[in-house]
């Protein structure tokens, strides 16, 4: 006899009872045993969006950004109060240094003077040009040392604009660095979310295969009792007859030919959850679960 590939699960129950009172002659007056099932709670999770994953990386990412931007920003102002100083300090040594010259010069100069005078030649040339000569002596020296010191005190406001400088884009001195960190810590979120997912997924599989081996221990019963209850005739028919006479091959077909037009892993959890085909099944129906969980594991 041909059966009927069944679309939904009503149409697999029905052929399934076709193939059952087809092959085995199902008797009247059977009535099913009532079963307890084992209540164990599975392991919920809950799955965060790329977006919400991005928002925690960014604010892990973010926390380490202002560390370092007020690090950054507290050493740029050490150094900026520091060459301050000293630029305030050279501009103090300029000035210590021209006066020293100028009263160096003047002493030179008065006593010089004083020395022409008492001879009667403060108003010669020579005098006048040994006091010219002095005060070129002087401002030759003085325009050195204001060089020098202009020089110095140049290079420490040359340094003092690039710290102001970095001082100012402190704030967006990191934003490429960070945003590859950004990046990387999202990666590292996805790939943690995917383990603890597929944790979970293993958790809940292990746990609602030890429901299903609890209850099909009393199906198990059940299976035999009523098994046993139709082949109470004369014309016993045995398992490796069942086998021989495709029996097994047609409800494993029914019931693979339904689930098959479901995703792998819908199609898995549903099974898990329909202890009742062991009774059609008998001992095939575990090997059924295991192919459809090798399905969808492999679907993840």
């Amino acid at each position: 006899m041909i059966f009927n590939t069944p679309t939904t699960k009503d149409e697999m129950y029905d052929t399934l009872k076709q193939i059952f009172y087809f092959y085995r002659i199902r008797r009247e007056g059977w009535e099913n045993m009532e079963l307890k099932p084992l209540e164990l709670d599975p392991m919920t999770f809950e799955e965060k969006s790329n977006e919400e994953l991005l928002s925690l990386a960014e604010k892990e990412v973010s926390v380490q950004k202002v560390k370092d931007i007020l690090a950054l920003k507290t050493s740029l102002k050490t150094d900026i109060a520091v060459k301050t100083a000293l630029v305030l300090k050279k501009q103090a040594l300029l000035i210590d240094a021209t006066n020293s010259v100028e009263k160096s010069y003047a002493k030179v100069i008065a006593d010089y003077t004083e020395w022409a005078n008492k001879r009667g030649m403060g108003t010669s040339d020579i005098v006048v040009k040994q006091l010219n000569d002095y005060r070129l002596q002087k401002d030759g020296e003085i325009s050195t040392v204001t060089a020098k010191y202009n020089a110095e005190i140049e290079g420490l406001q040359g340094e003092l604009t690039l710290l102001n400088e970095r001082l100012e884009q402190a704030d967006d001195y990191f934003n490429d660095v960070y945003e590859q960190a950004k990046a990387v810590k999202l990666e590292e979120l996805k790939a943690g979310q995917d383990n603890v997912k597929r944790e979970v997924f293993k958790y809940n599989n292990a746990l609602s295969e030890k429901i299903q081996r609890y209850d099909n221990t009393i199906l198990e019963a059940k299976a035999n009792m009523e098994v046993k209850y139709l082949q109470i005739d004369e014309n016993l028919i045995s398992k490796d007859q069942l086998i021989e006479r495709g029996y097994y091959n047609d409800v494993i077909n029914c019931v693979c030919g339904y689930y098959d037009t479901l995703t792998p892993i819908n199609a898995y959890n549903d099974l898990l959850g329909e202890s009742t085909l062991s009774i059609y099944l008998d001992e095939y129906y575990q090997n059924v679960v295991y192919v459809f969980k090798c399905k969808a594991e492999d679907s993840l």
